[in-house]
């Protein structure tokens, strides 16, 4: 155990005790290296103030020094093996390599995991030995669905398996999107009242509209791979005569060079920042004319979510995950993944100020009233509250 984990933190009052556990591999130092570690710090310092103290389970090394020393997040590190910094060891051995020591951390670790209150997954990837940890400590556990794509791709049979096991065990089940909550309940026949649709958090105060100067016509942020269709984004702005269209991608990916390459074909003014963290992108969206995403499928997008709150028109797939949430005309613009489409959408709302105002506006609100950091924080607190609750009872 890490030795943040002090005697002293241990003894602290009959407030909750949370533990929050990583995907298998993934740390606090990644979390920063993708420009996400103060947005999901942020978020657990809040539920730690207001309800309990929150462990976090990482898979890194030395990651104490990412969090405060007065912080309601205490790092739970586990012990790691010489085995990890092995790039030739094939990623399937791996995988078994890591259930195994995973297995091997709970009996290292058994008394402190003996006075935890809950267990919640990060990610449904870390909910194997979320289950194991549950069965052998008998805590409430809690499943956190932040992208799930099920009821959109399917499921294989051996996925199939797994998440009946998972789902079965779980206490409550949280998802970012309506639809995901609907397939859950009736692919697995699960109780309504089992799965939970708590959308994305925004800070809609940090995330606001501001007098930035417009440096950029179109803003993207997130994964630059193929799958988010940056080339189409791309071809549909070279289709639009008479302008040389501004393009700021922030994010990195396997893709970057390809479409680098490609924007310098089609005389697009590309700009690429390879990492900004989320407590900085509320200036580039207000730096930007408008925001586009044109991904084949979503969860509960962050980047259409963060990008309405800053009151910025936003230009997205027609898609579920996005559909969702973007009413055409109303909100946002909706388009097919084609060239074309996405050329006609900036025409649409560079020709029509009022139309683009009218999105901001209506943007600005939809967030405040769905997505409000504050209200879906209490929404979460109450979660967690009503399983103690049902713990006590059963006591």
């Amino acid at each position: 155990m890490s030795a943040d984990i002090s005697n002293e933190s241990l003894k602290k009052t009959k407030r909750i005790k949370i533990l929050l556990l990583m995907t298998t591999g993934m740390s606090l130092k990644r979390w920063d290296e993708i420009g996400q570690l103060s947005r999901e710090l942020d978020i657990y310092e809040n539920l730690g103030k207001r309800i309990g103290n929150i462990y976090v389970y990482t898979f890194g090394k030395n990651e104490n020094r990412f969090v405060e020393k007065n912080s309601y997040v205490t790092i739970c590190a586990q012990k790691t093996s010489f085995l990890w910094d092995l790039a030739i060891i094939p990623g399937k051995i791996i995988r078994i390599f890591n259930l195994f020591w995973n297995i091997h951390n709970i009996f290292i670790h058994y008394y402190f995991f003996k006075t935890l209150d809950i267990i919640k997954t990060n990610q449904f990837k870390g909910s194997i030995l979320a289950v194991i940890l549950k069965r052998i400590f008998k805590k409430k556990l809690v499943v956190r669905m932040g992208y799930y794509h099920g009821h959109i791709n399917g499921v294989s049979f051996k996925r199939r398996i797994i998440e009946r096991i998972v789902f079965s065990t779980a206490d409550k089940i949280i998802v970012t999107d309506k639809s995901a909550k609907s397939f859950l309940t009736n692919k697995y026949d699960l109780q309504p009242n089992k799965v939970c649709f708590i959308p994305n958090y925004i800070n809609i105060e940090r995330f606001a509209p501001t007098e930035e100067k417009r440096t950029y016509d179109i803003l993207y942020v997130g994964r630059v791979t193929d799958i988010k269709n940056l080339h189409v984004l791309i071809k549909g702005i070279s289709l639009i005569k008479n302008k040389k269209v501004s393009l700021l991608i922030i994010g990195s990916g396997s893709s970057i060079k390809k479409i680098k390459k490609l924007a310098e074909f089609n005389n697009v003014d590309l700009t690429h920042i390879p990492k900004a963290d989320n407590f900085d992108l509320p200036r580039y969206y207000n730096m930007s004319k408008l925001v586009a995403l044109l991904s084949p499928y979503e969860g509960n997008p962050k980047i259409l979510l963060e990008a309405m709150a800053c009151g910025r028109p936003v230009i997205a797939t027609d898609v579920p995950g996005i559909n969702s949430i973007i009413s055409h005309r109303k909100n946002g613009l909706l388009c097919q993944i084609t060239p074309e489409s996405v050329a006609d959408a900036i025409r649409l709302l560079w020709d029509n100020p009022k139309l683009a105002e009218q999105l901001e506006t209506n943007g600005r609100e939809y967030i405040t009233a769905h997505n409000s950091f504050d209200s879906l924080m209490e929404k979460e607190c109450t979660l967690y509250k009503s399983l103690m609750t049902q713990r006590a009872k059963a006591l």
